[in-house]
């Protein structure tokens, strides 16, 4: 027995707990694997501040008479795989076997209930697109049964979908690969049809959560209008959130650019469709009434629709912030100066109707291709959200891309509202006026 082992023997209970509780979680760590007995110690302070990511390793030592079965009521938070700078590393698929993948998603699903209080939960996993009905309500349907579902926090879904390729694998051709109890797990295919329904039978109120981030390759927008990705459905990621009556922060995030071009004019049935795919009531939608915050990465610049539909679904909301990817694919008619673009100089005005708005950030305007644009119509944007009734703005960005000189720069513009100063941040060359989206005629 090492001389620190010796020291938690002889010390009192009292002093040893307040040593460990000053230490920091590194010390933690490496008092931890001196002894047995260090181990056990430090194990549940370790585990009030951290995340256990679920490995068959991790898994053993919390079954019953594993080293560590008593301290399953002190594990908070876990996790599919570990997260770096709020995204997840190496999603559960990455170099694996689909079905290895099911197989492993199984285990892990089951492995839930021996930790009752938990309150954070991070899935992330790769799939082909074909499994993406089955597994999510696999996934879903098993963490509801959980005793610790009604109490979870935070709930964080990352989902990347292997692209099809000219000859798409079919679920049943999969399916008959997979073991018998990775079989049931699945079930037997469930269509775009019955998805929906389906997650709304299955999933009962999330009384308790406030914060869900969706990351998901296609995810349907959120911004209920006629504007959609190549994914079909992707519409039950939300039906939770609708269980969720006190959710305040949602983070929705498409994780890679359509890979099929956009229709040149809007499918007048979408939205309808939309709405009676994602509520049970369509002619009422649900209204997100307690949510604060929401961030969302959008695959190209939100539609007026879009924007327009914000005050509807998310009333309440003092954060907005919207991105782009930069890779996404710019929209037909970008050749058009937003100038001469009578929907793009009023895409944003729906803004002006979220009463409790602070803080906005949405993406630059201007397609890559429309000219320059004249610095005032942003302002004069700002001061028509105000005289429209978001009267407690309080920061507006705008934030994106412009090309300079034949190259691509980042253009961040931060308007101070009721001040007179506006903060530029201008990456590249920074010799062009204030903040205008320049495009020099030899360009073309």
């Amino acid at each position: 027995m090492g001389i620190p082992a010796i020291l938690f023997v002889f010390f009192p209970a009292e002093l040893n707990i307040l040593i460990i509780k000053r230490l920091r979680n590194k010390d933690l760590h490496n008092l931890s694997r001196c002894s047995k007995l260090c181990y056990l110690v430090c194990f549940p302070r370790r585990f009030d501040t951290s995340t256990i990511t679920l490995t068959d390793e991790s898994i053993r030592l919390f079954q019953d008479g594993g080293l560590c079965e008593q301290y399953r009521t002190a594990i908070r938070s876990i996790q599919f795989d570990k997260p770096i700078a709020g995204k997840v590393l190496r999603p559960l698929g990455t170099d694996q076997e689909i079905s290895e993948v099911i197989t492993q998603l199984r285990i892990w699903t089951d492995a839930l209930n021996l930790f009752p209080r938990v309150q954070e939960l991070y899935v992330s996993y790769k799939i082909p697109p074909v499994l993406e009905n089955n597994v999510y309500t696999a996934a879903m349907s098993a963490i509801a049964a959980q005793p610790f579902y009604k109490d979870l926090q935070c709930l964080e879904f990352q989902v990347n979908k292997d692209a099809e390729t000219s000859d798409p694998q079919r679920y049943e051709d999969i399916f008959t690969l997979l073991l018998p109890e990775d079989q049931y797990f699945l079930g037997e295919k469930i269509s775009d049809n019955e998805v929906d329904a389906l997650i709304r039978a299955k999933v009962p109120e999330l009384s308790s959560l406030t914060t869900a981030r969706i990351s998901v390759d296609g995810i349907c927008t959120p911004l209920i209008s006629s504007k959609t990705t190549s994914w079909k459905g992707s519409t039950f990621y939300y039906i939770p959130l609708t269980r969720a009556p006190n959710l305040e922060d949602l983070r929705v995030e498409t994780l890679t650019v359509s890979s099929k071009p956009r229709p040149n004019g809007p499918k007048p049935n979408t939205l309808k469709n939309y709405k009676e795919r994602l509520y049970s009531d369509p002619g009422h939608p649900h209204c997100f009434t307690s949510l604060t915050k929401l961030q969302y990465t959008a695959d190209g610049i939100p539609s007026k629709n879009e924007i327009d539909a914000l005050p509807e679904t998310f009333p309440n909301l003092e954060v907005l912030e919207i991105s782009q990817l930069e890779s996404s694919r710019r929209e037909d008619g970008s050749d058009i100066s937003l100038e001469d673009d009578r929907d793009g100089m009023h895409r944003y005005d729906g803004i002006g109707k979220l009463k409790h708005l602070v803080d906005v950030t949405m993406p630059w305007p201007a397609y890559e291709d429309a000219g320059s644009l004249d610095p005032r119509y942003l302002s004069g944007w700002i001061y028509r959200w105000i005289r429209d009734g978001a009267r407690n703005l309080d920061v507006v960005a705008f934030e994106g891309t412009r090309y300079v000189m034949e190259r691509r720069d980042e253009i961040r513009v931060i308007c101070e509202v009721g001040a007179a100063e506006v903060e530029v941040d201008l990456r590249g060359d920074t010799t062009v006026s204030r903040y205008e989206d320049v495009v020099p005629e030899d360009y073309y």
